[in-house]
């Protein structure tokens, strides 16, 4: 199965030094995974970021799974890493079968009928079924190997901070979220998902279980802040306004505060946190940003800023 364009250009884009070579031997490492597992290639699945590959297999036996691959990088690490992680906890995460033993290419189990909660956005019930995840997933024995929340944070920020083209609006925004955090920084540390947003949580059977986890060291409070801003658009039959997102947010938090331990302020702090996050990437990455911006504007807003 030959890599979208798309991909191609993700590739190239996030790892111009390396691109090249490992697309063209792409075709014999994909052969060499499938052989190795003795799996039998179906169909490539929908989504997910571009630079990882994503196909839906089934062994010898029949048994439908998930074959997720990609050009080497440590989030892909680091994700062996927590799902090892979260399985001997007994939480609820897509099985690991197998990984290499660089950890490159896993075989997980496929989830049935593997629908997102993102279909659900409007359903408060799923919705809050989905938050007793973020409330329970978060591991106080944490893995070696794994990355620090603060250390995201402090890379993301040096490297817009060294850019050409400063906003002195969004350098505000920066400074506001390293400020925040520090109110968190003595919370105990866990091993949190990192990414645990509508689309990394799927059914199986009348389950939800989570996929994708990114492995991230920090306090617990963060893993809900990745959720709370994501797909924001999905709840309303219109183009959002400034007043529809600080309304979509404001609620969101309330209801999140029902369930998590948080209160509605704190997990509004941790939203701008993590959005402020998000977006200082979509910046140094070259990608889109409005959308991010406009959040953190509606954040600022419900914080009384």
């Amino acid at each position: 199965m030959k890599l979208s364009e798309a991909s191609i250009e993700a590739i190239g884009k996030t790892f111009p030094d390396t691109c090249e070579e490992w697309v063209q031997h792409y075709p014999e490492l994909l052969g060499g995974y499938l052989k190795r597992w003795r799996l039998t290639l179906l169909g490539a699945a929908e989504g997910g970021y571009p630079t990882n590959q994503v196909y839906f297999v089934e062994d010898n036996n029949g048994r439908p799974l998930v074959l997720k691959m990609g050009h080497p990088h440590p989030e892909q690490l680091t994700e062996s890493i927590a799902l090892k992680a979260y399985l001997a906890a007994g939480a609820p995460v897509a099985r690991l079968l197998d990984s290499e033993e660089k950890g490159y290419g896993i075989v997980l189990e496929r989830l049935n009928p593997g629908t997102t909660l993102r279909q659900f956005i409007r359903d408060e019930d799923a919705i809050l079924k989905a938050l007793s995840l973020h409330r329970d997933l978060p591991q106080p024995n944490c893995p070696r190997g794994l990355p620090r929340f603060d250390e995201w944070m402090e890379k993301a920020f040096a490297i817009y901070r060294a850019s050409t083209d400063l906003d002195a609006d969004f350098l505000d925004h920066i400074e506001r979220a390293e400020a925040l955090f520090e109110t968190f920084r003595e919370q105990p540390d866990c091993m949190l998902h990192g990414d645990c947003h509508h689309e990394n949580i799927l059914l199986d059977g009348d389950r939800w279980k989570i996929i994708d986890p990114k492995g991230v060291i920090g306090p617990a409070v963060l893993e809900a802040g990745r959720f709370l801003h994501n797909f924001l658009e999905d709840e309303v039959d219109r183009p959002l306004s400034h007043k529809d997102r600080v309304k979509i947010l404001q609620r969101r938090c309330e209801l999140s505060a029902t369930v998590l331990p948080s209160c509605t302020e704190e997990l509004l702090a941790i939203t701008y946190i993590d959005a402020t996050l998000a977006t200082c990437w979509q910046l140094t990455s070259g990608d889109p940003c409005e959308k991010g911006v406009a959040i953190l504007v509606a954040l600022r807003e419900l914080l009384g800023e």
